[in-house]
């Protein structure tokens, strides 16, 4: 319980991308980009922190497809003003 009040006062406080979750970490693989900020792939870290590449290409496209939704969803639209300027 205390993990979901900690989850929801995060995103309501703008600490961890929105009620989508987190678009640059989902299920602990991150997005790499190419120069136009386009995502070619994803990573993810060993105990060294080293990065272990997907290299599944329906694992890739659904990473891909959730990251695509977390950013759509995490844009600040309107309606989720407060009201208080």
């Amino acid at each position: 319980m205390l993990a979901i009040l900690i989850f929801a006062t995060d995103r309501i406080d703008g600490e961890a991308g929105g009620f989508a979750g987190n678009p640059y970490d989902i299920d602990g693989y991150h997005p790499r980009f190419d120069g136009n900020d386009k995502v070619v792939g994803w990573y993810s870290r060993d105990g060294r922190l080293g990065q272990i590449d997907v290299s599944d290409k329906t694992k890739i496209r659904n990473l891909t497809r959730r990251y695509e939704v977390r950013q759509s969803k995490g844009v600040f639209h309107p309606w989720q003003a407060s009201g208080q300027d």
